[in-house]
């Protein structure tokens, strides 16, 4: 995209990052939630006009919201072509803004998020892969292309990963895996369901007979960055955004930005 809107975020680096800043930012986090609230009381199932931090353009917020305590980078979409939730639409924005989508860049999008990996085909070469694969040595690799074979080392600018690695079990491998096909200096940009909470990453699996029916999954916490450096990257940190007018709502919204 030829211009891009500045992704306002606060670097985070570590949990204790994160509790200096939840209380320097008591009295602006405790505004936000009570904004939160009101909005859920009075949007639920409703509209509310913004901006498309990705998209450039005035938009309409919609809301899926059933309750007064919503999810909302999961349960608010904008009303433009790509139709991203709130968490989505703030990785595309991320992406644009502070990595930059040049069409000499390759690119890979890792994961089955379709809807995330429409947003950002036409720009440059672009592989998306829904899985790792796991090769006779026993390490995994990522597809460099619908054809089977896998990706060369330094192969790719850009890797992009919505959720995916809360499915994979073997987690840490699958960081070691995408740090090999990154060029120096390439860019990881990630989401993970995160749980500021937490100090040490968990795998949740079902309590309920309808919960048993989906596959455990990670939720993970602040060992997610020493996991990324032991992997091989040079430098990670969280993003923590926030904006009522972009539509990003919630409480610790986090994405994930590492460099090989």
């Amino acid at each position: 995209m030829p211009n891009t809107l500045p992704f306002q975020s606060t670097k985070l680096y570590s949990q204790a990052d994160f509790e200096s800043y939840r209380e320097d930012f008591r009295r602006e986090l405790d505004a936000r939630y009570l904004f939160e609230c009101e909005s859920g009381t009075n949007l639920v199932g409703d509209t509310h006009s913004g901006s498309c931090g990705y998209c450039l353009v005035s938009t309409e917020f919609r809301s899926l919201i059933t309750d007064t305590s919503p999810d909302w980078p999961e349960q608010q979409f904008c009303a433009c072509s790509n139709r991203l939730s709130c968490k989505e639409r703030a990785l595309a924005h991320f992406i644009s803004s502070v990595v930059g989508l040049e069409t000499w860049k390759k690119t890979l999008f890792l994961g089955a998020a379709d809807r995330v990996a429409h947003a950002f085909r036409g720009n440059g070469d672009f592989i998306h892969a829904r899985a790792l694969v796991s090769c006779p040595d026993g390490l995994l690799a990522v597809p460099g292309s619908s054809t089977g074979e896998v990706a060369k080392e330094c192969d790719f600018h850009t890797v992009v990963s919505f959720d995916y690695l809360a499915d994979t079990p073997l987690w840490k491998d699958a960081l070691g895996a995408i740090r090999r096909v990154m060029m120096p200096g390439a860019s990881f940009v990630f989401t993970v369901p995160f749980s500021v909470s937490l100090s040490v990453s968990e795998l949740l699996t079902g309590t309920t007979a309808h919960d048993l029916l989906s596959p455990p999954r990670h939720v993970f916490g602040w060992d997610l960055i020493d996991a990324a450096k032991e992997a091989g990257f040079a430098d990670i940190c969280a993003h923590l955004f926030w904006s009522a007018e972009l539509g990003y709502l919630g409480s610790c919204n986090l994405l994930f930005h590492a460099s090989a």
